[in-house]
């Protein structure tokens, strides 16, 4: 069985954790300077916005239908991402080391929720989601050391200055392509095939997270997995 200590390692020469003190030279500027294929100005802004935060297995980042204008970036550790459906929440996505975490109602730029037609966000079955709320929650599957981002600062920055605005539109654009390549899987893939995707990409979360939460995020029933682990195992 995989150890926990197969989940944590950090970006290296990132200094030791200290929770809710801000970071020097954060890992999150270095990550979206890569982004671009120019200097990112007012370094010093972005970073007095940064906060360096530590949380304990099970420990909430952050829950549904909070105010939190801010992303986490994973620097040590593991979360899992959940989404409510129907009354009861569904893992829907891991966050790993060097990943963004977030909800996109809660860090939207003011004004741009006006500007997206409502069958974008909204479904037949479900609600469309509350603008200026997270709409997701995070909980640190084992110690976990993150890098809170101020959106409200960042999008200041990308107003201002255009390598800014390139660095989020590559951001946005990785997100999309990532939320894309798993629609595709969860629409094109077997149950058995995304089962051992699962055991390829996020081996050291077996032994860590519950069948349940396994079973939500390749998209079958616990009774389900038990079957494919089974034949997989044969």
């Amino acid at each position: 069985m995989p150890s926990a200590s197969q989940f944590v390692s950090g970006p290296p020469g990132d200094a030791a954790p200290n929770s809710g003190e801000p970071s020097s030279g954060s890992y999150a500027f270095r990550y979206l300077e890569r982004l671009t294929d120019r200097p990112l100005p007012r370094r010093e802004v972005f970073e007095r916005a940064v906060t360096l935060m530590a949380f304990e297995p099970g420990e909430v980042i952050f829950e549904s239908g909070e105010e939190l204008p801010y992303l986490f970036m994973v620097l040590r550790g593991g979360v899992k991402v959940g989404d409510e459906t129907r009354g009861s929440e569904r893992l829907t996505g891991v966050a790993r080391v060097g990943d963004l975490l977030g909800s996109l109602p809660s860090v939207l730029p003011v004004g741009m929720p006006d500007l997206i037609a409502g069958h974008v966000a909204e479904s037949t079955f479900e609600p469309g989601p509350t603008w200026g709320r997270t709409n997701r929650s995070a909980i640190a599957i084992v110690d976990t050391v993150v890098e809170r981002l101020d959106m409200r600062v960042l999008t200041s920055l990308m107003q201002r200055h255009a390598a800014w605005a390139m660095v989020g539109f590559h951001a946005m654009a990785l997100h999309a392509l990532g939320q894309e390549r798993r629609a595709r899987d969860l629409l094109t893939l077997s149950a058995q095939e995304r089962y051992l995707n699962f055991l390829v990409e996020l081996p050291e979360l077996i032994g860590l997270l519950p069948q349940k939460d396994i079973a939500a995020y390749i998209g079958v029933t616990p009774v389900g997995l038990s079957r494919i682990a089974a034949r997989s195992r044969r």
